[in-house]
């Protein structure tokens, strides 16, 4: 239907048609503007019979496709729940820098809870890591974890350090702080493993990761079937208004942007406010 549209625009638009062929290539392209334009009438059986069947199985689809991917992310919140109060916390001693939930590391090691999410710390109990005046602020926040792996690479660069100085007293005092730092590292090294080790015992025994993987297709499937109802040929602006809001259900598309998607969110906004009024 659209390519038959778009030859007859074309066909009005050669230089050697006659004035009757220009007419009715005009009144071709309004007829195809006027799809767009005129109002949605009320939802009908004979609205959805003059409908594109494709189209109409295709939202269909989405609208299973939407169900499914709720449903995924409400059993996952579940399962969060349900595992809570046994998920440990990181040890005080492995936590590093403040903020990490910011972004701002390229190692991407703050701490999270069993989905793999940020996870916030009541900093009012960090005795060790905060000062009195930090924990009365009572803040949250989320702290980077050292890593077993981590702390491997600080012990292995520590024990390889040699101390230097320019006197036999600055020398004495590097080298005690290599000593220190190795122990403390050393120390260390059986806390994060055993971290390590219950935590990934807890993703295993609760299943989160089938979970994840479940919103994930959910999602997949959403954005596959938003497609097909967008491809499938509209036949009525019953159709059109079913395509403008599977697009605008994208967070590509938002009134907010500048330059060509914005003006495409704008239209798929007035298409959809246009599609339910009589």
């Amino acid at each position: 239907m659209t390519s038959n549209k778009v030859i007859t625009i074309a066909a009005a638009l050669e230089p050697t048609m006659s004035r009757r062929r220009l007419l009715t290539g005009i009144a071709a392209a309004s007829a195809s503007v006027a799809v767009v334009a005129t109002p949605a009438p009320a939802k009908s059986a004979a609205a959805s019979t003059a409908e594109n069947p494709e189209l109409l199985q295709a939202h269909a689809e989405l609208l299973a496709a939407r169900a499914e991917h709720e449903q995924a992310k409400t059993a996952l919140e579940w399962l969060v729940d349900e595992w809570r109060h046994l998920w440990p916390l990181a040890p005080e001693d492995l936590l590093g820098c403040a903020n990490a939930h910011s972004g701002y590391g390229a190692k991407n090691i703050g701490e999270r809870d069993i989905a793999g999410r940020y996870l916030l710390r009541d900093t009012t109990v960090l005795t060790k890591r905060l000062t009195a005046k930090q924990r009365a602020k009572g803040e949250k926040t989320c702290f980077d974890v050292l890593t077993a792996a981590g702390v491997e690479d600080n012990l292995s660069y520590w024990q390889e350090t040699k101390p230097t100085g320019r006197t036999e007293r600055s020398r004495a005092r590097n080298r005690a702080t290599k000593e220190e730092m190795i122990r403390k590292y050393r120390e260390l090294l059986p806390v994060a493993q055993a971290y390590e080790a219950e935590t990934a015992r807890l993703r295993e025994a609760s299943g989160v990761e089938l979970a994840k993987r479940r919103v994930t297709l959910a999602e997949a499937e959403t954005i596959i079937a938003a497609s097909k109802v967008c491809r499938a040929p509209a036949f009525t602006h019953e159709g059109l208004s079913l395509q403008a809001a599977a697009l605008s259900s994208s967070p590509i598309f938002s009134v907010d942007h500048t330059g060509i998607l914005g003006d495409l969110a704008r239209f798929i906004q007035a298409v959809q406010k246009m599609g339910g009024r009589a």
